[in-house]
């Protein structure tokens, strides 16, 4: 008799189709190396997402009973419009009313650690940073599944330590910021829900999801230096690697695992 992970989460040996992923990477190279795209969606990208957040929604409001049959993915598109609604909060209109007001928020709270320093944060480097490191994990993650669950980590581990920052500045400066309303709202209980859901019905435990926590943790530690201390937009490419390394980590974990299978466990009688 199947258990029931299997009735909610397709079996990680299960293929997919490579359309989707095709799709994300094909997306990404037009929105980040054809100079007219480009500079077109610099200022207008959380409003592309957010569109995208709605279409996703509704399209994830029909055919309830197919996507019945896996849940993951349902959960990795749900955990992608939830980042979606963020973003807009946090770089469109804030809950203040405030336009595009994370920029000027973040360059006062950095100012305060580095007086004089001159540090300015780009349009470019937020948009590298949220098209990139952001999306792609996340659309990843809803093509790979169950057989590729590290980019679904990784997306989760993004979330909730996004969540958990915008909480603790909050927390530090006594004030709202850009994006807390949505981190507080959405981030936690969703962040929690997911892993919560991949314990129960996927076999990830503890370690998991401490690496998707970690690869959070390092991805903003990792932006924010850069940026800093570089003063400059890291290239497209430098994103586009962090944003794949978990899923470059799945496969070579596969391709080890095949060539290297470890020893079966011996069955006490």
């Amino acid at each position: 008799m199947q258990s029931a992970r299997y009735f909610l989460v397709r079996q990680a040996t299960e293929r997919r189709s490579n359309l989707l992923l095709i799709a994300t990477f094909a997306g990404a190279a037009v929105m980040h190396l054809m100079p007219q795209v480009r500079d077109y969606l610099l200022t207008t990208w959380m409003v592309v997402g957010l569109g995208g957040a709605a279409f996703l929604s509704l399209l994830l409001s029909q055919d309830w009973a197919e996507q019945e049959r896996d849940r993951l993915t349902r959960f990795h598109w749900f955990l992608l419009i939830v980042y979606l609604l963020h973003q807009f909060e946090e770089h469109g209109v804030d809950l203040l009313g405030r336009r595009d007001f994370f920029i000027t928020y973040a360059q006062n709270v950095i100012g305060e650690f580095t007086p004089g320093s001159g540090f300015v944060l780009t349009p470019l480097a937020i948009y590298r940073t949220n098209t990139l490191v952001v999306w792609l994990p996340f659309l990843i993650a809803a093509w790979g599944g169950r057989r590729f669950i590290w980019p679904g980590l990784a997306a989760g581990g993004l979330l909730l330590t996004n969540g958990i920052f915008h909480i603790g500045v909050a927390f530090w400066r006594a004030e709202y910021n850009p994006g807390l309303g949505s981190a507080i709202v959405l981030f936690l209980p969703v962040g929690l829900l997911y892993f919560r859901f991949l314990r129960q019905h996927c076999a990830i435990g503890w370690p998991g999801i401490a690496g998707g926590m970690l690869f959070g943790a390092a991805a903003h530690a990792a932006l924010l230096l850069n940026i800093l201390f570089l003063r400059s937009a890291p290239s497209a490419g430098a994103f586009a690697l962090v944003a794949l390394s978990p899923l470059i980590a799945n496969l070579l974990y596969d391709l080890l695992q095949r060539v290297w299978p470890p020893a079966p466990q011996s069955q006490k009688t």
